[in-house]
């Protein structure tokens, strides 16, 4: 069997290890944020995202695409505690990750 050498050692590594964020999560808003209306709307578009890209990630452009969207939805996610997202640019880009999730998930 083994005389237990080491193990001490290895009981404190796994104590004292950084747990790694998830990159699927959806940056959390402050309750005092000036535009925490928007968080809930940004959330969910978020979540679409990471349901397209997880569909389309070996399809090279599409999967870009979906990347580029989410990286612009989080930046504004975590903006929110200074200003809105602009409602121009929110209202194209909702409306485009909308109709693309209606088209691939469907409710049964």
């Amino acid at each position: 069997m083994g005389c237990g050498c080491g193990r001490s050692n290895i009981a404190s590594v796994n104590k004292s290890r950084a747990i790694k964020p998830q990159s699927n999560t959806t940056p959390k808003a402050d309750s005092n944020a000036a535009c925490i209306q928007k968080y809930d709307e940004l959330a969910v578009l978020d979540k679409k995202i990471i349901d397209l890209h997880r569909k389309f990630r070996f399809v090279g452009g599409v999967s870009k695409r979906y990347a580029d969207i989410q990286k612009l939805v989080r930046g504004w996610i975590v903006n929110l505690k200074n200003e809105c997202p602009d409602p121009d640019d929110l209202a194209t880009y909702s409306e485009y990750i909308n109709k693309e999730y209606a088209r691939y998930f469907t409710v049964k």
